[in-house]
Parts: C-alpha cells; structure tokens; sequence
C-alpha cells in the first residue's frame, strides 16, 4: 500500500523540450512536495453527453464537476478537467490523469494538429494561458485499477464524479 510520502512507480520522465511550463510525467514523483497543489482529473462520455471532474485531495472546497461545451469527446472532457484546475488555483499545480493524450497536445500545441485535437484547440490555448509564469505538472497514472492505494483511491473517486454528473 502506497502511502502520502512514499516514492511512486519507477524513473521516466518526458521534460519539456520547448522550455514551457508543461511538464509530463510518468511514475516517479514525490506526493510530499508542498510546492505543488495536486488534483486529480477526468473526463466522461456517457450517451453522448461528455462531462469532466477535478478532485484535491487536501483542499475538498476546489474540487469541482462540469459538462462539457462544445464537442462532446473524451478529450474535450480531460481538456475542460484540466482548465478548471488552472483557472481555479494560483501556484504550482500537478494534474493526475489516467489519459496522457490531452496533456501531450497542451505539452506541445505547435505540432500538426490531428483531427482528434482540432475540436479542441480553443480550450488547449486556454490551458496555456491559464498556466503561464507557473509550472504545471501532468502524471500519468494508470487508471481504473481497483487498487487500495492512495492514487488509485482517488483516480475511482474522480472517475466517479464524471460519470454522475
């Protein structure tokens, strides 16, 4: 069982090759550093109807769930999560998502837009706004895993949140 201060998972890191404040992650990072407000995030498509969801664990007042406007897509949902987080806090924070694919785009915009991301593009430039001057770091996190553990815990919570609203 995983606890708050434990090392998670192994070394891998992808760092940003742009110089941007973006950062995405997977496995090794300390869940102890107070520099970072955590959240975790999801998103939803159920009947054709996408909504999102964004859990603090130590703050409970910033969690928060919405729909989706616009598009309804899974990535438009992870995308919205993602925003709430970064228009609703100051500082530093670090993003749990169990779907890298949202964050890679953010991470690097510039790329050809696939057609998968160009629905989504408004909200991907309100993301970067949104998290300019600070660092905002993306962990990937393996999802719906029916795990005890810390993360897993709030990964289901999450998840949860997104589907009922």
């Amino acid at each position: 069982m995983c606890g708050r201060n434990e090392y998670l998972g192994v070394a891998g890191a992808y760092a940003s090759s742009m110089g941007r404040n973006f950062t995405l992650r997977r496995g090794a990072v300390f869940l102890d550093d107070d520099s970072f407000s955590e959240f975790y995030t999801d998103g939803s498509v159920i009947r054709g109807h996408a909504a999102w969801a964004a859990v603090c664990p130590l703050h409970s007042r910033l969690s928060a769930c919405g729909r989706v406007y616009g598009p309804q897509t899974p990535i438009r949902a992870e995308l919205s999560a993602a925003l709430y987080v970064l228009e609703s806090t100051v500082g530093n924070v670090r993003i749990f998502t169990d779907v890298m694919a949202a964050a890679r785009h953010i991470h690097a915009p510039d790329r050809s837009i696939s057609e998968r991301f160009a629905e989504s593009s408004d909200l991907v430039q309100s993301i970067i706004r949104a998290g300019d001057g600070r660092c905002c770091d993306f962990v990937k996190i393996r999802g719906h895993t029916g795990g005890q553990d810390y993360i897993s815990k709030w990964n289901e919570e999450v998840d949860a949140r997104a589907r009922e609203n």
